[in-house]
């Protein structure tokens, strides 16, 4: 009887050892994920540090936009959304309106207030999983039918991304 009470009292004791080791050992553990590329045919491992706070990855920006077709007394508003749905920062986003298009109308305001320079207006930098709302409001020069494109850059875009073809009536 003596010899089973210090077994088992043998083997509390190593259960209770063992399980303050795991612990102490996996607190400063590095865990692995693997994440798929883009093309979905290589996996690449990525680390993961229990202290890190700052997330790398690309930056994947859609934007969807809506426009007058016809403008009545000559105004044309142009409203953008631009989200960033990437693991990492935009910089120096830009949308541009094809001059084509843009050098037919006078700019009258832009919400919120940005950088512009000719037909290009600067964003400027759009973090991971931030969204951005933009309204340009222009005047027509004077009648006619104006075709041209809306796009976004920003760096690391090798070329600008198209958003949509614009056809505006000016009556």
């Amino acid at each position: 009887m003596k010899k089973e009470s210090k077994l088992i009292g043998s083997l509390i004791v190593l259960l209770m050892l063992s399980s303050i080791l795991c612990g102490c050992v996996s607190q400063g553990t590095t865990t692995i994920s693997y994440e798929s590329t883009p093309t979905g045919n290589e996996q690449t491992p990525s680390t993961n540090a229990p202290d890190t706070t700052s997330q790398s990855g690309s930056p994947y920006i859609l934007a969807s936009v809506s426009y007058d077709t016809e403008t009545i007394d000559n105004n044309n508003h142009i409203q953008l959304s631009v989200q960033n749905y990437g693991k990492g920062k935009a910089t120096n986003v830009a949308i541009v309106i094809s001059n084509d298009y843009y050098s037919n109308f006078f700019l009258v305001s832009v919400n919120p207030n940005l950088r512009v320079e000719g037909n290009r207006f600067y964003i400027g930098d759009i973090g991971a999983g931030e969204k951005i709302q933009v309204d340009i409001y222009l005047k027509a020069k004077q009648s006619g039918v104006y075709t041209g494109t809306i796009s976004y850059t920003y760096d690391g875009l090798e070329e600008s991304g198209k958003i949509m073809d614009l056809r505006t009536l000016v009556p």
